[in-house]
């Protein structure tokens, strides 16, 4: 695939993401599923927090995409590569923790209804389809890069722990809202943890399998 038809399919992509995350925007702020707190509660969740920066990560990636597509550039900029990784790696790990934690614990009805079968299933897929097979010269990339995948995680998942704990709040809706802590705080800091590792797992998997993907593709 040369590269300025792979640019101009991440352009589409990029595209779109910026589309779908201003739509589902303004889908919440009139959706029957507005919480009683008002439309910020929206953004204590991590779903929604990946979800709008996958979006801000498409807009940056998409006037270097079509900059490379018009043939004006041969590559995007390294920032915006990682930036990009480590958004897709994000949503992804939205799109499992669903899947895989609250789809079976809530049910998946609740988990696709509305804006969330965008933020939970169809931008993480799309995420992932851009950064697995339309970045621009991704072999610039090297495992180092992957580490920033764990970024979102951290900072959210600190932010997460630190709230429960100080309001003694493991278990309860109003404090744990993922309920990973409802059996103690030592379970808490564990699910931490875990969905650090996790995390860094899927965004070295993103990185890996985009070097090897790219590189049939440039063959």
């Amino acid at each position: 695939m040369n590269l300025e038809l792979k640019a101009k399919i991440a352009t589409t992509f990029d595209a779109a993401l910026v589309l779908i995350t201003i739509v589902c925007l303004i889908w919440m702020r009139f959706s029957s599923m507005m919480p009683p707190n008002g439309y910020g509660e929206y953004f204590k969740y991590y779903t929604v927090l990946s979800n709008v920066l996958l979006g801000v990560a498409a807009t940056v990636s998409l006037p270097f995409d079509l900059l490379v597509a018009l043939g004006k550039r041969q590559e995007n900029p390294r920032f915006a590569k990682i930036f990009f990784l480590t958004l897709a790696t994000a949503t992804t790990i939205t799109m499992l923790t669903v899947i895989f934690f609250l789809g079976p614990t809530m049910g998946f009805a609740i988990m696709y209804l509305e804006f969330n079968a965008f933020m939970h299933l169809i931008t993480p897929l799309l995420g992932l389809g851009r950064v697995l097979f339309f970045e621009v010269n991704a072999k610039e990339l090297n495992w180092k890069h992957s580490l920033f995948g764990v970024l979102t995680t951290v900072i959210y998942g600190s932010i997460y722990v630190i709230n429960c704990a100080t309001h003694n709040g493991y278990g309860s809706v109003q404090y744990d809202w993922y309920g990973f802590g409802a059996g103690g705080l030592g379970i808490g800091i564990l699910a931490y943890f875990i969905m650090v590792i996790l995390t860094y797992g899927v965004a070295f998997l993103l990185y890996f399998g985009q070097k090897k993907i790219n590189q049939k593709l440039e063959c």
